[in-house]
């Protein structure tokens, strides 16, 4: 098939090269001519493992290619898909700006039996929309060419992106005619032969699909720090409740890791936003603006382990481990590093900062944010260390190294790497 990709941003790219790995003809599109000319040169915007290889399988072999954003490019493709960002407004709900100007592109310039498939993560009611965009476009051309509008919602997680593009654990598929399956079909055939779920439904399901998913995760997370701020409080040890409770196979292991919250560009993004959502269509969620409160407050428990352990921050030097919100990625949206360096520039801390990936990136919020060239460097003079991002390279020492290398004592395990730190601090 012949797939046209519109956006060449962290899930445009993964499924351009996916689709491409799977045999069909794929363009990703962009506005951007300075990231088109990048990435026909092999050079990716962001870090994920994997994926580098990956792209440039798919640029050998011809079957992938980055292009500006074009007519051409939709009039010969059979499948129009739609991965341009959703940032979140003022008021927590999704700005579709962009997947609705994708929508007017592609009712401009398509001129035959083709699908506008809805890879960005929006809310119930938004393909609805683009269709009603495709049409008004059509009638001012003066043209009645027929066309879908299906939700196909992308469930790649940072840091297993590739992985969990070329095998998933189910591709979900919203479409309200019967007379488009055959295109998923084709566009998952590779998948289907490895009898990987295809599951098709309403539109609208596979919208709230996407969100529910994200909400229910984001939802188990902030569960687990609830209850380990309480067995704090009554002399439980958390890791222990995890481990009973994840052997229960109706709740799992995962997602049952205390901490200091989760960060990112999808968690806190989407259940806010379907928190407005629901506020838009009159219906008012309960659990979840605790779940978004909760994981903020993680962020303030923790600093204030930290603040309290200290006597106070000011003039201590303080070293940061971890500034990308997960391990395997460059990605800071969101980070709990953010808040932290943030307060504690505020109340006059000396700040040294480590990241295995997070480079010159973390200089666009903090411009004067000091960088040490390695994690044992950094704790040179230090008088405490706080560890936000469980790279598998911070676990590799153990506390007693890690202390005979700094000035004073105090540790705080945002991430519960290290056994013998209980309660996320040590001093």
């Amino acid at each position: 098939m012949k797939v046209t990709v519109m956006g060449a941003g962290w899930v445009g790219i993964v499924s351009a090269a996916a689709f491409a790995r799977f045999g069909h003809e794929v363009v990703c599109t962009d506005i951007r001519d300075e990231r088109i000319v990048a990435l026909n040169s092999g050079d990716l915007p962001f870090f994920e493992p994997g994926l580098f290889e990956l792209v440039a399988e798919g640029l050998a072999s011809g079957r992938l290619q980055f292009s500006l954003g074009t007519d051409e490019t939709i009039r010969e493709a059979d499948v129009v898909m739609c991965a341009v960002g959703t940032p979140p407004t003022a008021n927590g709900s999704a700005d579709l700006s962009a997947v609705f100007e994708c929508a007017r592109q592609f009712g401009r310039a398509s001129v035959k039996k083709s699908v506008f498939v809805i890879k960005s993560t929006v809310p119930a009611g938004t393909a609805q929309r683009c269709k009603e965009i495709i049409e008004e476009e059509q009638r001012l051309r003066q043209t009645n060419l027929s066309f879908s509008v299906a939700s196909n919602p992308e469930f790649l997680a940072e840091g297993n992106a590739v992985r969990d593009a070329l095998t998933p654990e189910r591709v979900v598929v919203g479409c309200d005619s019967e007379r488009y399956f055959n295109f998923f079909e084709e566009l998952y055939a590779p998948l289907i032969a490895q009898n990987i779920p295809v599951v098709f439904m309403s539109v609208a399901s596979s919208e709230l699909t996407k969100y529910a998913a994200n909400a229910f995760l984001a939802t188990k997370l902030s569960f687990i720090n609830e209850i380990a701020n309480y067995a704090e409080i009554v002399g439980a040890d958390p890791r222990e409740v995890v481990k009973g409770i994840g052997l229960d196979s109706r709740i799992g292991p995962k997602f049952l890791r205390p901490g200091v919250g989760y960060g990112g560009s999808c968690f806190p993004k989407d259940v806010r936003a379907l928190i407005a959502s629901g506020n838009e269509a009159g219906y008012r969620f309960r659990i979840l603006p605790e779940v978004d409160r909760v994981n903020t407050f993680q962020r303030v428990r923790y600093y204030e382990k930290l603040s309290g352990a200290l006597g106070g921050v000011k003039g201590r030097r303080i070293v940061i481990w971890g500034l990308s919100y997960k391990p395997e990625t460059d990605d800071i949206r969101e980070s709990p590093a953010l808040y932290f360096i943030d307060r504690l520039q505020q109340e006059g801390a000396d700040i040294v900062a480590y990241d295995p990936r997070v480079k010159e990136s973390i200089h666009s919020v903090f411009p004067a944010l000091a960088l040490a060239p390695s994690a044992e460097e950094s704790l040179k003079g230090a008088d405490a260390l706080v560890l936000l991002t469980e790279w598998e390279e911070f676990s590799k020492l153990t506390v007693a190294e890690i202390r005979a290398k700094m000035l004073g004592s105090v540790i705080v395990d945002g991430r519960g790497v290290w056994k013998e730190i209980q309660n996320g601090l040590i001093t």
